[in-house]
């Protein structure tokens, strides 16, 4: 899909897009047809640090030559210095899902950090978090405001991905579990 601008992501996140692009297009390499089932270039998962302005993404890719993702990754970085982190996804399975089987760190480490609220945490580039945390901050203190806990209550977070509702009531609870 060609896209200029994402209106909803960090500005960052669009020069990225650009950049990735013009590198990918420069490869030779095809984009992926999902319907044949054939082609290199597959995903684009960009995640960028409301807390550091840093940016780690991942080019996820069908089976195929490895020094076309470290020239994409050496142009990106190169033309837009806030990308700290370029990890390698592959993934040769036929559904049309960004998650690879593989993964390779080229440039930086594979995590990024990020603050919720009093949380530090350590994301990586398939963790769930909301993608909105200027929203989700919100809906946090609105939930902890909810849960007026006591200190002796027991809290369970499920399906809680990084765990942050648990985190953010462990302290006003007696217990608190994530699953």
């Amino acid at each position: 899909v060609k896209l200029e601008h994402c209106w909803i992501a960090p500005p960052l996140a669009s020069d990225i897009l650009q950049q990735v692009e013009l590198a990918a297009n420069a490869s030779g390499l095809p984009a992926y047809d999902q319907r044949r089932h054939e082609g290199f270039w597959r995903y684009l998962v960009v995640r960028v640090s409301r807390a550091t302005g840093q940016a780690l993404l991942m080019l996820v890719t069908h089976d195929g030559p490895r020094e076309a993702v470290v020239r994409v990754a050496e142009q990106v970085t190169r033309a837009l210095p806030k990308v700290t982190s370029v990890l390698w996804g592959v993934s040769t399975r036929v559904s049309d899902v960004a998650h690879p089987e593989r993964t390779e760190v080229l440039v930086g480490r594979e995590i990024f950090e990020e603050r919720i609220g009093p949380l530090a945490l350590e994301v990586r580039p398939m963790t769930f978090l909301q993608p909105n945390l200027p929203h989700a901050e919100r809906l946090y203190q609105e939930m902890q405001a909810a849960a007026d806990l006591r200190g002796r209550e027991t809290v369970y977070d499920l399906y809680c991905g990084l765990g942050v509702i648990a985190l953010l009531l462990a302290p006003r609870a007696q217990r608190a579990f994530g699953h």
